[in-house]
């Protein structure tokens, strides 16, 4: 069994560096449900959807990606929830820019990219639509719904946050912290240096560790969903130059969409439901000893927040224990039970 696992993955690492290399990587055919909507005709960007279920009736379900520890944020990490999802919603996947399939831009960021989402929600033509947001793109949900002007702030019915970042001052000067308050610093050698391919290996290692540990979290009873071509089409494009040049900006920008997330207040007019695992345990076994009191903190401050948001705006607070950051491949079925209360 671990030697054919063995082989697997050192497949799917050849095929990383054979997509990383490349010089067409940026013609490799999209998704059969995948499409691009053009969002700014002048600048020629097109933002990357993926839409399944739609003979289904009621609200449509949007799903916005953030950060995981490697901070890899796109559609892959929908390869298992939205085709479960598809069952019985209609379900779309939106990608930022220099995400997946979508177009790059220079400063890739979770605020900047709020106004292309809205324009992609109102091409979309949904009546009515739940945004369920994994890690970070909570911030993304709260730009959009601070943009002052929209046609579809109105359709909204509902949120689900995923693990979501904490927007208190405690939280978010560790999420500022360590890598990226470096990677800031660093820029102007960084860049250059990612641009002639000298990260390219250990990205690809990265991938490779991702794709072993996403396999030990997809449950049995619903791993005949989970759409390996898929993960591997999109998250193999992360090695691309290109792709690791987006990653270091988004990184980088995360410092001000922090700060500016941190200003605003929570829209709780809509039902704002939170899955909460408890992922931070890890780090605090494994931290050293100076650091243990600000990630016990950092916990405990989660979960106070999250719990007020969901009482404050009418939703649910769902506790996990024992459980993965990527709550998206461990426990999908607990998110379509999440979605279910807004029906």
């Amino acid at each position: 069994m671990y030697h054919h696992l063995y082989l697997v993955l050192k497949l799917v690492t050849a095929c990383i560096l054979l997509v990383a290399c490349s010089p067409n990587v940026g013609n490799v055919p999209l998704d059969s449900y995948s499409s691009l909507y053009q969002v700014n005709p002048q600048q020629d960007k097109k933002v990357h959807v993926r839409s399944m279920g739609l003979e289904h009736q009621g609200p449509a379900v949007i799903l916005l990606s953030g950060f995981n520890k490697n901070y890899h944020s796109d559609s892959a990490w929908f390869a298992l929830l939205q085709p479960l999802i598809a069952k019985t919603h209609r379900v779309h996947a939106i990608e930022r820019f220099g995400s997946g399939f979508s177009s790059d831009v220079s400063e890739p960021s979770f605020f900047s990219f709020a106004p292309a989402l809205d324009t992609t929600l109102t091409a979309l033509n949904e009546d009515s639509f739940i945004i369920v947001s994994f890690a970070s793109s909570n911030i993304l949900a709260l730009a959009w719904q601070n943009l002052p002007e929209s046609q579809v702030h109105s359709r909204l019915k509902g949120m689900v946050w995923i693990d979501p970042d904490i927007l208190l001052e405690h939280s978010v000067s560790l999420y500022k912290d360590y890598p990226v308050a470096w990677y800031r610093e660093q820029r102007e050698t960084l860049i250059p240096h990612l641009q002639k391919g000298n990260w390219t290996q250990r990205t690809i290692d990265k991938l490779a560790a991702e794709r072993e540990e996403i396999a030990s979290l997809v449950p049995q009873d619903v791993g005949t969903l989970m759409d390996w071509s898929y993960f591997d089409l999109i998250s193999q494009r992360r090695a691309a130059v290109n792709k690791q040049v987006t990653r270091a900006k988004e990184i980088m920008n995360y410092y001000d969409d922090l700060n500016t997330a941190l200003k605003l207040d929570i829209n709780t007019s809509v039902p704002i439901t939170i899955i909460d695992s408890d992922f931070e345990s890890e780090d605090i076994k494994s931290a050293e000893p100076e650091f243990v009191d600000g990630l016990i903190k950092w916990q405990q401050e989660g979960s106070a927040w999250s719990k007020s948001i969901s009482k404050h705006s009418k939703g649910r607070y769902i506790p996990i224990n024992n459980s993965d950051h990527m709550v998206i491949f461990q426990n999908p079925s607990l998110i379509l039970k999440a979605l279910d209360t807004f029906e």
